[in-house]
């Protein structure tokens, strides 16, 4: 009887570890997201800016014909 409760503590224990660890890995899965959509944003703000200085580029300079990729 005692090596069935001992397992059942075990048990209890292994299992309120893998609730707190599964919340754990919600949280930092919400986190990783977060910072994707931050770097994304951060990512269109640059593209943004680098499109507006080849519009303002010389007409005939090669940053003005140049496809942004190559850039």
């Amino acid at each position: 009887m005692d090596k069935i409760l001992e397992a059942m503590k075990a048990l209890e224990g292994a299992s309120l570890l893998l609730v707190d660890s599964q919340k754990n890995t919600a949280a930092a899965r919400s986190r990783e997201v977060e910072a994707l959509n931050r770097v994304n944003e951060a990512q269109k703000c640059v593209d943004r800016l680098i499109a507006e200085m080849k519009a303002s580029a010389p007409h005939q300079s090669d940053w003005a014909s140049a496809p942004a990729e190559k850039l």
